[in-house]
């Protein structure tokens, strides 16, 4: 009897690019493969199994709280690690546009993520890092909280650094993350 076994890689990419919104022209670049978390890998198999809300050893209280949902950045140089559940010096955060773009290309399943830090917003912050998070429990936008630490469940699914620039304010900072899948058999 022949075996088969399935291959699956979770995977993801983080470019950052900053513009002027003066003269228009891109100021810096960078991209680089993402770390996702062992938190982010728990992420995904939560949303597998569908985990009872019963469950008290659980964070998984309804599904929609492992959806991605936030982009939060900072100024740690640190590197990112397969076991970090958080940014090392937080800074700014944002909600993101509900995730509508799914892609199959090849052997890979993809989502992107684009989420944009406008100019007057984090200035004068040098930034190096970057993470995305789950909604966790009452994530909504017109919810105040006093850090977005402080937000029941959310947890980290992945996180990189970049290296380091200053955000002036007339720059608009620009996070474009592809998320993904490789599946082989």
């Amino acid at each position: 009897m022949t075996q088969h076994r399935d291959a699956s890689k979770l995977y993801g990419v983080l470019s950052v690019s900053a513009y002027d919104t003066i003269t228009g022209k891109r100021t810096f670049h960078s991209v680089k493969k993402n770390q996702v978390t062992n938190v982010g890998r728990i992420v995904v198999l939560d949303l597998l199994a569908q985990i009872d809300v019963s469950s008290p050893e659980t964070a998984q209280m309804y599904p929609a709280y492992n959806q991605i949902w936030s982009l939060s950045i900072g100024d740690s140089p640190i590197p990112a690690v397969a076991t970090d559940d958080k940014l090392w010096s937080s800074r700014y955060s944002q909600s993101l546009s509900p995730i509508t773009e799914r892609i199959k290309i090849k052997a890979a399943y993809e989502i992107r993520i684009t989420a944009e830090v406008a100019a007057g917003d984090a200035t004068d912050v040098v930034l190096t890092e970057a993470g995305l998070f789950t909604r966790g429990y009452q994530n909504k936008p017109d919810i105040v909280y006093t850090t977005w630490e402080s937000i029941p469940f959310r947890r980290m699914y992945a996180r990189q650094t970049h290296p380091a620039f200053t955000k002036g304010a007339t720059m608009r900072v620009v996070y474009e993350w592809t998320l993904g899948m490789t599946v082989s058999s």
